[in-house]
This record gives C-alpha cells, structure tokens and sequence, in this order.
C-alpha cells in the first residue's frame, strides 16, 4: 500500500469538516478538501489557483481527466473549476431547497453530474440524464454519487448505505448497511 499523507497526519487544522477527496486518474496522487475551501494535494496533485465563491460550503471535488484541474461544488451548487478543468454550469441563481452533496465528472471531461441531498441530479455539459429520486420519499438523504466508467450511467448513495443506479449502472447488491461500510 502506497501512502501519500493525510491532513491530519500533518496537523493540519484548516481540515476540519472534510468533506471529499479525488485522486488523479493515474493513482499517483490526490486531494482532499475540506467545508471551508481548504485544500491540500498529496503525491504528485497540485493546487490550482482560483478564486472560491464568497461563504463557500464545499461539500464534493472532482478530477480532471489528466488530473491537471479539478471542480469543486458548493452546498448552492455552484461549481468553481480550477486548472484545466472546464465550468459548464451550476445551479446558482436557480431555487432549490435541497443541498447538492456530490460531483461526478463524464469520462471524456466535457461535463458533470451534481447530486442534491433529495436525490436531484443535474447534467451540465456533455453529461446525459439517466434519472432521480425527487418524486419518492427518501427515508435518509442522499451524499455521494459516481457515475459509470462509459458515462452511460450513475449510482446514488444515501446515508444510510441504500444505493440507487441509472441507466447503464448496474445493481450490485442492493441495499448495504451503513455499519458494513464503515459509516
């Protein structure tokens, strides 16, 4: 097992409240970011320099395809893209009660998927939308989503372990505990 370093090893304490990690898609290196925008690259990621939205509550990041930029998403949904990575779009400006908690990024680089906590997911750029989950009654809210390697799909995961897959994401067991994931 190769070990880059983490925040807390370093003490760091702009760390609190991380809230996502992306690696490079070489596996060479990565970053974690934390609720307040603080950022921190291990192995061969490095920081892009850009300007946060004001208040930013940061709650997913996404690597580019050459790992040479990143997007990070708000709660609001806006989305800052930093280095090489591309900005199709954000929710800001657009009502929504909900939270969005993820981003997953197509396989050619050329759009995203945002999820929201009620189970909303929102395609900017080349990504296609394979379905929600807005019109049930979730029992837990969603926090993660990541989408298939061909792009033709995604999955959503909720609190409490339930997945939920679209278009071409199979279903891979169904429902797991969140006990049996380490939550």
């Amino acid at each position: 097992m190769t070990s880059f370093g983490d925040a807390a090893f370093l003490g760091q304490t702009s760390t609190k409240n991380v809230t996502g990690i992306a690696s490079l898609p070489d596996g060479t290196g990565y970053w974690i970011v934390a609720r307040s925008g603080a950022l921190h690259a291990f192995g061969r990621a490095k920081i892009y320099p850009g300007k946060l939205p004001e208040g930013a509550d940061i709650t997913g990041i996404a690597s580019s395809v050459d790992g040479k930029g990143y997007w990070l998403v708000a709660s609001n949904g806006v989305v800052t893209a930093l280095g090489d990575a591309r900005f199709y779009g954000s929710l800001s400006g657009k009502s929504s009660s909900q939270s969005v908690v993820g981003i997953a990024v197509t396989p050619s680089g050329k759009g995203y998927w945002l999820a929201s906590a009620d189970g909303g997911v929102y395609a900017f750029g080349a990504a296609s939308t394979y379905g929600s989950l807005t019109t049930q009654q979730l029992s837990q809210p969603v926090v993660g989503i990541a989408a298939t390697p061909d792009g033709h799909g995604y999955w959503l995961v909720s609190s409490n372990g339930k997945v939920y897959n679209f278009g071409a994401a199979h279903n891979l067991g169904g429902t797991t505990s969140a006990a049996a994931i380490g939550v």
